[in-house]
């Protein structure tokens, strides 16, 4: 059914009616009915059980792909419990559907869960004799000979021609010569008995100490008793996990996996990323995470992009940046006074009086983006020039206000010094954020810039670019943490020294809120990287 049909259906005004009557349970039951309603993705099912699961509590389906990270062991004995029971038509048509398959995959996941003693009795139950006594002296040297002798026994049972291999290790001496003499070998049994007699063979079992291992209850392992460089590991195998679902499509299953280690931002920055702002916002407001005001501030410029001026203000207003309203109703020519846009005369005096990125933001809304291209350039090539590195979280400001606003009216001179530094700015800030696929991209536009137009601050790019090169590769590689380190061992000295203060800059700029939740894995808007 496609979106029109659907939207005039009956289970549309089904939908409205449960909504406006407010007959569901609770808010992920109104979330799961609205957002499922439009049409079906993968992970559906696993992305709304977790959130349930995280505000009431409610145990997730075993046979859904995603845990959360304190209930996968549980998660693990219910499939268990569902293959030992489950009936003869249960699993048919499925690799599953005979018995020895069934018991074979509850052993592994026996196995799994660390309880090696079931996965060796249903071993020996399928007649797989030699994994149970491979992994028995996990238990220990009591159980394992335990094992070869009962295997010994079968062995004897069914007149096997491997019995005497088994009963030498099961130290059955005149077992293994009584059979050397029936089969008439007899300088065999004469030199087993030698040997047995001279000591060469011994049982095992009295040779060490056996101890059964102390085993402990799988459903205690929580993460929280856990010790934290352990933690790490796990959490950056979800990560991981997650990318990968993210890079197949399947968003709300790379959502699921970060709500499943507890990572709430992580999973709206994953819905996010695919454009999903919508739930992305529902899902902060129920999991109480503090981003709405970004995710309301992406919302507005999508209704930008639309030209929605209503929707667009609206979301500006939710946002509560007041800035960044009056900013949107200089781009677009509207009428802005709901915000306290005054008029452009009052700007004007204000801009003159204004310092730093103050009077870029009056300039701009006097519609003066020439002065306000100048004052940032300049700014920009002063810092860089003198070493003002300390300033640097002001020319980042600045080009941010300057990237807010339609720059086609500048000069192509302007133009073009204000995408070199966007460009080398945004450099750094991918790096920093980890946004793999444009950190060569930012860096070889600043090269062509340079090139083509014979502008430049100084600074060699070639350490740069180098740098820029080695972080992707970590990442790549998924070391993901590796920026400072590659820092440095920076060999040029002076560019060491700027990487440094950018990044600082661009670390405070995140921390104090000017820009949106910190992302280290991987790539994401382009616009991200300039904002």
């Amino acid at each position: 059914m496609n979106v029109p049909n659907r939207i005039c259906s009956n289970k549309s005004h089904e939908l409205v009616q449960n909504f406006l009557h407010q007959k569901f349970a609770n808010q992920i039951e109104a979330g799961r009915s609205l957002f499922s309603f439009f049409g079906l993705y993968t992970g559906e099912k696993e992305f709304w059980d977790l959130l349930e699961m995280i505000l009431t509590q409610k145990e997730i389906d075993s046979n859904n792909k995603i845990h959360h990270i304190n209930d996968i062991v549980r998660a693990y004995y219910s499939k268990i419990l569902q293959l030992e029971t489950a009936g003869p038509f249960s699993f048919l048509g499925t690799a599953l559907a005979k018995k020895e398959d069934k018991l074979a995959e509850c052993a592994k996941m026996y196995l799994k869960l660390g309880d090696v003693k079931q996965y060796c009795e249903i071993m020996i139950s399928l007649n797989q004799w030699e994994k149970a006594i491979a992994l028995a002296p996990c238990i220990s040297i009591t159980y394992w000979q335990e094992c070869v002798d009962r295997y010994t026994q079968a062995l004897k049972e069914s007149s096997d021609e491997n019995l005497l291999e088994y009963q030498l290790l099961a130290n059955d001496k005149q077992g293994a010569i009584d059979i050397l003499l029936e089969k008439e070998e007899y300088e065999d049994a004469k030199l087993l008995k030698i040997l047995f007699e001279s000591g060469v063979f011994f049982d095992v079992s009295k040779c060490y100490e056996s101890k059964d291992r102390a085993k402990k209850d799988p459903l205690n392992a929580h993460i929280e008793n856990i010790a934290p460089e352990f933690r790490k590991n796990i959490t950056d195998i979800c990560h991981l996990e997650a990318e990968q679902y993210f890079a197949k499509g399947e968003v709300l299953l790379s959502a699921a996996v970060e709500l499943a280690i507890g990572n709430n931002t992580e999973a709206i920055i994953k819905l996010i990323r695919a454009n999903e702002l919508l739930l992305a916002y529902f899902v902060a407001g129920v999991l109480k995470v503090p981003v709405l005001d970004q995710i309301n501030y992406l919302l507005a410029l999508k209704a930008e992009k639309i030209n929605d001026v209503n929707l667009a203000f609206y979301y500006y207003k939710n946002s509560r940046n007041i800035r960044n309203a009056r900013l949107y109703a200089v781009r677009a020519k509207v009428d802005g006074s709901n915000f306290g846009v005054k008029p452009i005369g009052d700007y004007v005096k204000l801009a003159k009086e204004a310092t730093g990125a103050d009077a870029v933001y009056y300039h701009i809304l006097s519609e003066n983006l020439e002065q306000a291209a100048n004052i940032t350039i300049e700014f920009t090539q002063k810092v860089l020039d003198e070493k003002k590195y300390e300033l640097l979280g002001k020319v980042i400001e600045m080009h941010s206000l300057m990237q807010s606003v339609p720059i086609v009216e500048l000069t192509r001179e302007m133009k073009i010094k204000l995408l070199y530094y966007a460009s080398f700015i945004g450099f750094f800030r991918a790096m920093w954020l980890g946004f793999v696929n444009v950190i060569g991209i930012l860096i070889k536009n600043c090269h062509n810039i340079e090139n083509f137009n014979k502008i430049s601050h100084g600074i060699s790019l070639n350490p740069l670019e180098d740098l820029g090169f080695k972080l992707i590769k970590s990442i790549n590689e998924g070391n993901v943490n590796r920026l400072e380190e590659l820092v440095e061992d920076m060999e040029d000295v002076k560019v060491k020294e700027l990487t440094k203060a950018m990044l600082r800059a661009i670390r405070t700029n995140y921390n104090s809120g000017i820009s949106f939740v910190r992302n280290r894995i991987s790539s994401v808007w382009y616009m991200w990287c300039l904002l």
